[in-house]
């Protein structure tokens, strides 16, 4: 009877035992705290919204997973956010923008829109909102990951990360989390 070695591969049917495909390593970025922002066009890194991933080989792939708690402000048009990469470690400024909508006209290209409903006393509307990704940054390296709020419409929106509109001290304000998790994938 053979025993099982440590490190020895297993083959599952459907997963590849060599090659591309395998998990490389994960980091992920949790954030617990609220932050809340007036938002311009210009646009606004939310604290805490950025992870750095140190791939190891030039082939390699960035699964993105970004989770959101997040309540904007009534006027919803122009409201949106971006999935943005930098070179190095921490580097959340500027920026080239990932994963966004094709050029159309006169129309701002983002990520996501966050266009939603508003009820007719014009209240606050809160959601869990996020994307994925896949990305190919294209040598080894520090890339910084991050996301950028926008209001391309009102330039002076509010956007409540992690909590509520007046966050007052009571069990109906609730606090809630965000997270940001990088994962590098062997080409």
């Amino acid at each position: 009877m053979s025993q099982l070695k440590v490190n020895s591969i297993i083959p599952v049917a459907g997963v590849p035992t060599g090659g591309g495909g395998g998990i490389v390593q994960v980091v992920q970025k949790i954030k617990t705290s609220a932050w809340a922002a007036s938002i311009g066009s210009s646009g606004t890194v939310p604290t805490g919204m950025y992870q750095t991933i140190t791939t190891k080989t030039d082939s390699s792939k960035v699964l993105i997973f970004v989770n959101m708690t997040l309540l904007i402000d009534n006027s919803y048009n122009g409201s949106a956010f971006d999935l943005l990469r930098n070179s190095g470690t921490d580097n959340v400024t500027g920026g080239t923008q990932i994963f966004i909508g094709d050029a159309d006209g006169s129309r701002t290209r983002r990520t996501m829109g966050l266009q939603g409903p508003v009820q007719d006393n014009h209240s606050f509307n809160g959601f869990s909102i996020g994307t994925q990704f896949v990305d190919t940054p294209g040598s080894a390296g520090a890339y910084t990951y991050f996301i950028k709020f926008f209001d391309d419409h009102s330039s002076n929106n509010y956007f409540y990360l992690n909590r509520g509109y007046n966050d007052s001290n009571d069990g109906v304000q609730p606090r809630s989390t965000s997270s940001m998790t990088l994962i590098e994938v062997s080409a």
